[in-house]
């Protein structure tokens, strides 16, 4: 009776870590040697594409049922922040008396990219926020991707108050020429 109960033998004995940015699309199987069959390629359960750092498990099974796994870990990666273009420049709204100035939705505006996935794009102070105050609001937009890399750009809008007030008997008045 001849009986196979030897288990394939991994080609390499510790597998490389995998680095990819974003996700992973493809995996190059692994190799092993088998003292009946030679060279036998390595299956996986993993899914494809990987987009989250994980280990993957290599099963080498022989015709006769003897299986040997080897891991190999697969990091996924991303150091590249959003980006965000199309920012309002800085502006001023002139406020009146009886309009207040509503906070616009600026990301509706302004445009963020990632190069992997952006998850996040926000904006303070929040839109429909209302002013009816002078001074500065500082506008911030924040994008931020699924590996936490953020961006943020800011632009000011300058409230001014321009109240336009009516005289009830106003007289003429006489300015000399040149008069500072």
């Amino acid at each position: 009776t001849v009986e196979d109960k030897l288990a394939p033998v991994p080609s390499q004995t510790q597998l490389p870590v995998i680095t990819a940015v974003c996700s992973l699309d493809t995996l190059t199987p692994p190799t092993a040697t088998d003292n009946c069959q030679g060279t036998l390629v390595a299956t996986t359960a993993t899914v494809l594409p990987i987009s989250e750092s994980t280990v993957v498990t290599w099963i080498f099974t022989d015709s006769n049922g003897n299986q040997t796994e080897q891991t190999q870990e697969v990091r996924i990666v991303d150091e590249t922040a959003p980006e965000i273009t199309e920012v309002p420049e800085d502006f001023e709204v002139i406020l009146y008396s009886d309009m207040p100035y509503v906070m616009p939705d600026f990301t509706q505006i302004a445009a963020a990219s990632d190069n992997c996935k952006l998850v996040s794009f926000t904006q303070t102070p929040l839109p429909g926020t209302v002013y009816s105050q002078p001074g500065e609001v500082v506008v911030t937009l924040t994008a931020g991707d699924s590996f936490d890399n953020e961006t943020k750009v800011s632009f000011t809008i300058t409230l001014s108050n321009r109240l336009i007030i009516g005289l009830e008997n106003p007289e003429m008045i006489t300015v000399p020429w040149n008069t500072p």
